[in-house]
């Protein structure tokens, strides 16, 4: 390793600004989240994105919000400044998405910026050119409300970060991914996001969750949500997935503070905890959940990206997000059962859990605290098979070499791997009834 020699010295600004840049901008994505967060500070209800060449080669976002006065321009790519607060009083209660006057400064730093924008009802727009954190010009705009900012060149003079990029078509997933998380957290502002002049992602914009969801989950995904729900000081709500459908990472449950998308382990795991027993190993579940929580409560400003917030008492968070996901699932369809054996017809049934009762419909029938399956014939002896008949056990019936002596069913807790029930299965080869096991809540 080289060591440091020589005297010290001031880094030259242009040299400050890019490693500054390289804390808030460390892809596309995260160009497009700053300058999406910018549109929604600014009341916009139409937001229009389109990326080229994954982001490298140019990114534009353009608003329908409040605009920047033509005064007030210049300023806007100067590092610290911001109309979002005025003194330290103000970063204990943020309610903005940006605060820190260092997102457009940042891209500047690094690409060819050009930003246009004009106030509702003023006489004329303007348009800023940057390159590199260096003024080019500026020059008259049409005076359209809003604010567009075209992104070109992005990493161009800093090639080390090129080659730490992915492929343009990873980033420009990212990118889309990014924008159906801000659609998720601002279901009234409708997104449009374009991807080398194809639409890749639209929202309508109505105000309803569940019609952003389906815009960013699909509709077959969306359709299986489950509405969450949960008052107090901290208010939770959103849309989770049913535990009969899940997905082999995390990263498909999007996490929503006071309207910022965030990334938090606790937060995470507490709605994971609601699914206990009721996913199988290694599997995760989807959707939204959205934590409303008084400002004071929440420190935002623990991370160059905005992307973690830190809880005043984040056991309470916590609890909130876990009882909240826990009733939404008090209400789900946990199991569609089959036929484990092979037999000519499926089973069909239809079981769900609610208020701790697991009911289920024909041909699967409810009997005196057990649960009896009909199919049309009986089981063969020689194969094994896995019976989903309790929310939070699975049942298994072990071979035997006769199908009219049939052993004993045992059911097992998945998660302490202990037998919880025993039932008896019918011996006789014309019974329509094949199995019976003691139903969990």
């Amino acid at each position: 390793m080289k060591t440091a020699t020589g005297a010290i010295a001031l880094l030259p600004q242009q040299v400050a600004d890019a490693i500054s840049a390289g804390e808030v901008v460390e892809r596309p994505a995260s160009v497009v989240k700053e300058l999406c967060e910018n549109s929604v500070d600014a009341g916009a209800r139409h937001i229009a994105v389109s990326i080229d060449g994954g982001g490298t080669v140019r990114i534009r976002v353009a608003d329908d919000g409040r605009g920047i006065a033509v005064s007030d321009l210049p300023l806007a790519v100067a590092r610290h400044a911001t109309s979002k607060i005025h003194g330290i009083a103000d970063l204990d209660a943020i309610t903005t998405l940006g605060f820190r006057g260092e997102a457009l400064a940042s891209i500047a730093a690094v690409s060819d910026f050009r930003i246009t924008s004009s106030v509702i009802g003023g006489a004329a727009g303007r348009e800023l050119h940057v390159r590199n954190g260096v003024q080019i010009g500026s020059s008259p705009a049409a005076p359209l409300p809003g604010t567009t900012v075209e992104v070109a060149d992005l990493f161009a003079a800093t090639p080390a970060r090129l080659r730490f990029l992915r492929q343009a078509k990873a980033e420009a997933a990212a990118a889309v991914r990014l924008v159906g998380d801000l659609a998720l957290c601002h279901p009234n502002v409708a997104f449009r996001c374009e991807i080398d002049g194809k639409q890749a992602m639209a929202t309508p914009g109505s105000g309803s969750l569940r019609d952003a969801a389906t815009a960013v989950f699909g509709r077959d995904a969306a359709h299986e949500l489950l509405d969450v729900s949960g008052g107090g000081a901290i208010t939770v709500s959103g849309l989770i997935s049913e535990p009969r459908v899940h997905r082999g990472t995390r990263g498909g449950l999007v996490l929503v503070v006071n309207s910022r998308r965030v990334h938090n382990r606790a937060l995470g795991f507490a709605a994971e905890e609601a699914y206990r027993g009721l996913l199988p190993q290694g599997r995760h579940p989807y959707g939204v959940v959205i934590v409303d929580i008084d400002a004071a409560e929440i420190d935002v400003n623990v991370h160059p990206t905005k992307r973690e917030v830190r809880f005043r008492e984040e056991s309470r968070a916590f609890g909130a997000v876990q009882r909240a996901c826990w009733e939404a699932l008090q209400t789900a369809h946990v199991a569609t059962l089959a036929n484990p054996w092979g037999g000519a017809e499926p089973l069909h049934g239809d079981a769900t859990l609610s208020q701790g009762e697991l009911r289920v419909e024909s041909p699967a029938t409810a009997v005196g605290g057990a649960l009896l399956f009909a199919d049309s014939a009986p089981p063969r002896a020689d194969e094994g098979g896995l019976l989903p008949v309790t929310t939070r056990a699975a049942a298994t019936r072990p071979p035997t070499s006769s199908a009219t002596s049939i052993p004993a069913m045992t059911a097992t807790d998945i998660n302490s791997n202990q037998v919880i029930s025993i039932a008896s299965w019918p011996t006789a080869p014309d019974h329509q009834v094949v199995g019976a096991a003691s139903a969990l809540g």
